[in-house]
């Protein structure tokens, strides 16, 4: 389980989806300064909730946000910099 992309959403400021290795997009949003998932998706047929039958839950889901904020908070920098060049390009 590893974290192939991430993305930020443009229409809502601390929405991110998060995509893993084996199928489960995560749609992530902080709130109060912590990392919160409010949505999951299983992609593809080879994916953890069609092999499992259930979505991860417990330690596995807490396992993926806690990378999934690390990952954001080291990306951040990136994401500042492209919200900057679609407002400037938007004028």
């Amino acid at each position: 389980m590893k974290i192939i992309s991430t993305s930020k959403s443009k229409s809502k400021k601390d929405d991110y989806v998060v995509e893993f290795s084996d199928g489960i997009l995560l749609h992530v949003k902080f709130i109060n300064g912590q990392l919160e998932c409010y949505n999951m998706c299983s992609l593809g047929t080879d994916s953890f909730f069609m092999k499992k039958g259930s979505f991860p839950k417990g330690k596995n889901l807490s396992k993926r946000v806690e990378l999934a904020q690390d990952t954001i908070n080291a990306r951040q920098r990136r994401y500042k910099k492209r919200e900057i060049s679609d407002e400037s390009t938007e004028a």
